[in-house]
């Protein structure tokens, strides 16, 4: 089943009571890269700290788009708030696909209440490249170095040791305390590995479990128009392969493109070459599976040809006396039908702290596990350093969201609808035929539909669109267009926003995080 994947631009982040939250959402189609188009019905609710719904709203999509508005009225008091922007579709999968947005009421409770963490203790990650440490082959480890407030730190030097405390290899993390480095183990040997950082802090942690078989999975994005997949394995586990289907799954969102591997004898080393023109543009899921279709290996790697990323430049500006007109240019050759949602805001200003980007959101979210730092920086360029930082963070924090299971077994079951606006149903008191068959709703909005009555003198009017405050009126009308007064109990669903937050405490670390960052800028 297609997934909607959802993104809300706020106009800012921080507000004062007697303002008001002004905000664009966009609805887009992963698997096709497209604004998802048949989405209508959009649930917009703003949670207190406590994960209390304060208030919500149901609001129309078109063509893959809604907008509105919330008033900071007496009942949000100041504190953080969080505003989620979800479907009902969405209800149907285990993921958690809606998006949130924390924004903060400011009064009387001060920055400086704010809880921050100490930077005194930091987690260190070794993530194998494929999932795995495979003994006598040429592994790829990949690393994180995160403080306590998640925010990743910068590793100066970096050393593997053996149990003997020989030198095995070195290495350094980039900006965000992300690398990987090279190493060929052996499973009786223990390997550590000690950092530095600017601080001139010393940390030290051991490597893990090396595993005496096992096949390495390695993904090399080259500067042509290459991926280079590297397939080892050792002399302990090929005499288990020969003769067993593996398959390389190339896929993202149902849209799959299967390799076959035969692993023969004497040979531990298989390469494979990907034609970027040949893959999915943004994110493609690299999966190993054995002749069971069970995963062995896992990664993720981003196409960046064929990309739904457009560059738009300002080309001018035209300064009138009550506003301003600007000019926009973009390299699309083709004539568009763009839709643009800008929040103006003085440049010193300090009220829009946004901890997500669009195309982050609809690109690198839904497949990054934790947090990403920094959001802006991995489409701000396309030079070699952008694209290698953005392979490393797939390397050590992309996964691919769905469960395999989820992704390629019978149907998920349907038990939230996909909703198109209001549905009515009815039913008719005292229901005589000859005062007509068919009934007639009407709106103050001058809308006006019909239905056919059928058995039990019940009534469905279904993709109805109304305002706030719209009223509804019945008719019955028989053969001869004469309309009468029925009595008639009916029911709109959906009838009230019965909604969640899920990973409260998740997103209370991140504004702790983002408060701190804010400072410190």
């Amino acid at each position: 089943m297609e997934r909607e994947t959802i993104f809300t631009h706020f106009n800012k982040s921080r507000f004062f009571e007697g303002e008001e939250i002004w905000f664009k959402t966009y609805i887009y189609n992963n698997n096709y890269q497209i604004p998802f188009e048949s989405t209508t019905n959009i649930y917009v609710s703003i949670f207190n700290e406590s994960g209390n719904i304060i208030t919500s709203k149901l609001l129309y999509a078109s063509k893959g788009y809604a907008n509105g508005n919330f008033l900071i009225e007496e009942k949000f008091t100041p504190g953080i708030y969080f505003v989620k922007t979800s479907t009902n579709w969405m209800k149907n999968f285990k993921e958690d696909l809606s998006h949130v947005q924390m924004i903060e009421i400011i009064g009387d409770r001060q920055e400086d209440n704010v809880n921050l963490v100490s930077e005194s203790k930091y987690d260190l990650q070794f993530l194998p490249e494929g999932g795995h440490i495979v003994e006598d082959v040429n592994n790829t480890i990949g690393f994180k170095l995160l403080n306590n407030k998640g925010n990743g730190v910068a590793i100066k030097e970096g050393t593997v040791f053996d149990e003997n405390k020989n030198i095995i290899t070195t290495f350094k993390s980039n900006q965000f305390g992300l690398g990987k480095f090279s190493l060929n183990a052996k499973a009786s040997t223990n390997y550590s590995v000690s950092i530095s950082l600017a601080t001139s802090e010393i940390i030290t942690r051991p490597i893990g479990i090396i595993e005496k078989k096992g096949v390495s999975f390695k993904a090399a994005v080259t500067n042509n128009d290459n991926v280079i997949i590297a397939l080892e394995t050792n002399n302990f586990t090929i005499r288990d392969l020969i003769g067993k289907s593996y398959y390389l799954l190339v896929h993202r969102g149902g849209q799959i493109i299967k390799l076959k591997i035969d692993f023969v004898e004497n040979q531990l080393k298989y390469f494979l070459r990907l034609k970027k023109p040949e893959l999915l543009p943004g994110i493609n899921i690299l999966t190993l599976v054995n002749e069971n279709y069970k995963p062995v290996a896992e990664r993720l790697v981003f196409n960046n040809l064929k990309t739904p990323i457009k560059e738009i430049m300002v080309e001018g500006i035209e300064t009138q006396k009550d506003s301003s007109t600007v000019k926009l240019r973009t390299n699309i050759n083709t004539e568009i039908n763009p839709s643009f949602s800008v929040s103006v805001l003085p440049a010193s200003n300090e009220s829009y702290n946004s901890q997500s980007t669009i195309m982050t959101s609809f690109l690198l979210t839904p497949y990054i596990n934790g947090n990403i730092e920094n959001p802006y920086y991995y489409f701000s360029n396309n030079d070699h350093k952008t694209l290698y930082d953005l392979d490393l963070l797939l390397l050590n924090q992309g996964w691919s969201r769905y469960n395999w299971d989820d992704i390629f077994k019978a149907p998920l079951s349907v038990n939230y609808v996909f909703e198109t606006g209001f549905v009515i149903k009815g039913s008719l008191n005292s229901y005589k035929q000859k005062a007509g068959d068919l009934i007639v709703l009407s709106s103050s909005e001058n809308q006006i539909h019909e239905s056919g009555i059928i058995e039990n003198s019940t009534f469905t009017f279904e993709n109805l669109f109304f305002a706030d405050d719209t009223s509804i009126n019945f008719s019955l009308k028989n053969k001869n267009g004469k309309l009468t007064k029925p009595f008639v109990y009916a029911n709109i669903f959906p009838k009230s926003i019965n909604d969640n937050l899920q990973n409260l405490s998740a997103y209370k670390k991140k504004y702790i995080r983002d408060t701190a960052n804010r400072r410190n800028r």
